[in-house]
């Protein structure tokens, strides 16, 4: 007889007992059995429905199944109540890093008395999701000394290198900790982008198929996965796995772009316009957006709106890889053959900018546009 079956006997025998009711409870969520946690917790609610415990283990089990907004609200519920108020704010700050709200974590463990060292791992991630990549890095280092959670740093450093365009280190990360931790997401992720950056497609497919073997929702992964395969123009292949990119990280701007070139090579110019206009009602100051949306109104022949988000483009970013071929195109259209292969000439002449450089170089970035 294993723990739980021992304590769904003891509390099958004393079922008014309610220390015995929240450690089955426990024990289910720890094992993975969440059906049977949901079921046992809803009865001891029902039972003892000001238990602050057992709100406590309502927002946990929240937590395990992603639910993040019901999770706040029944944490919310314990601000003041026996419970330590520091465990409290964690996981509101958890919840809150999943709901894509670093601003709003931050703040919350901002609030805590102390940081233990998983609150100062998330603050980490908070201030790393800010793009605050420096001070990221500077909080979670000395965490490294850590054994319990040397991995997890690791793993958030080699982002931060890659995220701070520092490929070299982060390559160089990702190595060090591919040999301890071969399935290891972010090293395989890292490097499969390293690939991707020299042209090796089938070295960068097989990081990547070793992450999504990992973490088979990895936002990261499937944008690699999609990257590779649209650079092959491998196209339906590469809508597969953008979408799936998309789902898992609806903020990430790049992702969306090269879904919209996808279905530009497809000559779907419908549907890369509607990806395009999501691009840009996200962000407007995007200029990889707004030179996608030139680039669609040359080919459906709309040359004011062309020029107007050409126009656009080049004033946010004038490194915009769409916005200058959109010049391009448009001046090449006016048949004005000279000025059209300046600007080709120049954007082969580029080194990789901000938004833009090569629309290779564009598409593979990972971190957010600023």
């Amino acid at each position: 007889m294993n723990k739980i079956e021992r304590y769904e006997a003891f509390f099958a025998a004393d079922s008014a007992n309610k220390k015995l009711a929240a450690n089955l409870i426990d024990l289910y969520m720890r094992a993975g059995q969440l059906d049977k946690a949901k079921s046992q917790l809803e009865s001891a609610v029902e039972h003892w429905p000001e238990e602050s415990e057992f709100i406590f283990q309502q927002g946990m089990l929240c937590l395990y199944l992603n639910q993040y907004l019901a999770a706040i609200d029944n944490f919310s519920q314990l601000y003041s109540a026996s419970i330590p108020q520091d465990v409290v704010r964690y996981n509101v700050a958890w919840a809150q890093m999943g709901l894509g709200q670093a601003d709003e974590a931050l703040g919350t463990l901002e609030e805590m008395s102390g940081l233990t060292s998983r609150a100062q791992l998330l603050k980490g991630r908070a201030l790393h999701s800010l793009g605050r990549f420096s001070e990221a890095e500077a909080l979670v280092l000395p965490l490294l000394n850590e054994d319990e959670l040397s991995v997890e740093v690791e793993s958030m450093l080699i982002t931060i290198a890659l995220d701070s365009e520092n490929t070299e280190l982060a390559q160089e990360r990702a190595e060090k900790l591919i040999e301890r931790c071969p399935d290891n997401l972010e090293a395989n992720v890292t490097l499969g982008v390293v690939e991707l950056e020299t042209g090796k497609l089938s070295k960068a497919d097989s990081y990547f198929e070793v992450a999504l073997s990992t973490k088979p929702d990895s936002g990261r992964a499937h944008l690699g996965c999609g990257l590779a395969a649209m650079l092959r123009q491998d196209l339906n292949k590469a809508i597969y796995h953008l979408k799936k990119a998309v789902s898992e990280m609806p903020s990430h701007l790049g992702t969306y772009n090269a879904l919209s070139w996808c279905y530009i090579f497809q000559q779907d110019l419908k549907q890369a316009k509607t990806i395009a206009l999501e691009v840009k009602n996200l962000n407007p100051k995007f200029a990889e957006s707004q030179g996608t949306l030139a680039i669609i109104s040359v080919l459906q022949g709309d040359k004011q709106e062309a020029k107007r988000f050409t126009k656009l483009a080049n004033r946010l970013n004038p490194a915009s890889f769409s916005g200058q071929f959109a010049a391009s195109l448009l001046a090449h259209d006016a048949g004005d053959e000279e000025t059209s292969k300046k600007i080709v000439r120049n954007l082969l002449d580029t080194n990789m900018k901000k938004d833009g450089g090569s629309l290779s170089d564009a598409l593979k970035r990972f971190n957010l546009p600023n």
